[in-house]
């Protein structure tokens, strides 16, 4: 690694702790002390369960805040290197004004694919634990999820619809479950049953017991225990076939799921023919949203480096002050452009990715008069 690129990479070191630790804290602050609050109004808080949220959510926040940290990074670093005059004597001993931001760049890079690999590991993983473990603390299984509901659209206008209090991936079962068969948007049969489980590649119900058929001369049977989800409808036997791992993906948050999940998840809908604009347009604006977000970071260092080169001595209070406005500006943009795509209005893979090429193209303009200074 040459001098000139070391020591710029040395000088973004401690302005990106410093950035980190920033962010980290305003996220704290905000989000997860807001949450804090709501929740110790009705469950008991203990200092251990705080310390489990902070590291449960800690991923997902730090997928924010290494791009934003970046933008901060090469304002702090430009900008008093600048300040200093140590950017003209290194444009005056030869180096270009390329050379001089091809580290900031180079970091950008580094610290999006760090964000992309969190938020495809750590930040799914974390928000899953955090889920559990909010739902023991709501009086459910440990690993669970309460209030599970369901809607199945089956060949000959057939709709399948499922609610249960719990959800357990791990034992596959569902607790406390009902399941209302109807043909042509009529109820026909309704289901309830204790329990039911997956067991070989089947769901089988425990004290299962049909409430009402108006379907009685199809010959229904009422299930009896630990026998398997089916009913008949005419002629026609239907049994529900969804397997625990596709109802995870069905009922999890975005940000539960990695992008092959959220992949696996459109795919499962556009096979059962769900409606494209209200349920696949919003998942395909999240999918893209965990390729476009980590992004910025290259973006925010490559707009951050013309920046933060001043021509005369400023204090740090004005890198912070267009930090923030540059941020807000941004996911202003991006909160606007994502509320259209998922509702129909436009792209979905534009929503997420137009205010990185908006970053971009005003990144490449102010590089290009920094060189021409």
């Amino acid at each position: 690694m040459r001098l000139l690129t070391r020591y710029i990479l040395t000088e973004m070191g401690g302005p990106f702790a410093f950035s980190v630790g920033i962010f980290v804290a305003l996220f704290l602050g905000t989000n997860v002390l807001s949450d804090l609050t709501r929740w110790s109004a009705t469950y008991q808080i203990s200092p251990l369960l705080v310390a489990q949220l902070v590291i449960y959510r800690l991923p997902w926040i730090l997928g924010y805040v290494f791009p934003m940290s970046m933008l901060l990074t090469t304002l702090l670093c430009f900008g008093r290197l600048s300040s200093d005059s140590e950017i003209v004597a290194m444009l005056a001993g030869g180096a270009s004004f390329k050379k001089l931001v091809r580290p900031a760049l180079a970091a950008g890079i580094g610290v999006s694919f760090l964000t992309l690999g969190l938020n495809e590991t750590l930040g799914p993983a974390g928000q899953r634990a955090e889920t559990g473990l909010l739902n023991a603390l709501r009086g459910g299984t440990p690993g669970g999820r309460r209030n599970v509901a369901l809607l199945e659209h089956l060949p000959g206008d057939i709709r399948l619809g499922i609610t249960a209090a719990e959800f357990h991936l791990g034992r596959g079962e569902l607790k406390n479950l009902d399941l209302l068969v109807s043909h042509r948007q009529r109820p026909c049969i309704l289901i309830h049953a204790d329990r039911a489980i997956w067991q070989k590649e089947e769901w089988r119900l425990v004290h299962g017991q049909i409430w009402f058929d108006l379907n009685r001369d199809t010959g229904s049977s009422p299930p009896g225990r630990a026998q398997k989800l089916e009913v008949t409808l005419g002629r026609r036997r239907i049994q529900w076939r969804k397997t625990p791992a596709e109802i995870a993906r069905e009922i999890a948050a975005p940000w539960e799921l990695t992008a092959l999940e959220m992949r696996q998840r459109i795919a499962d809908k556009k096979a059962r023919g769900a409606d494209w604009r209200r349920e696949i347009a919003p998942d395909l604006v999240e999918l893209h949203n965990k390729y476009a977000l980590p992004w910025t970071g290259f973006l925010f260092a490559l707009l951050g480096a013309p920046l933060g080169i001043r021509p005369r001595r400023t204090s740090k209070g004005l890198a912070y002050g267009i930090c923030l406005a540059i941020i807000f500006a941004y996911f202003a943009l991006w909160h606007t452009l994502v509320l259209f795509g998922k509702s129909g209005g436009i792209p979905p893979a534009l929503a997420p990715w137009a205010p990185n090429l908006v970053l971009a193209a005003v990144g490449a303009f102010l590089l290009r008069q920094a060189e021409l200074r």
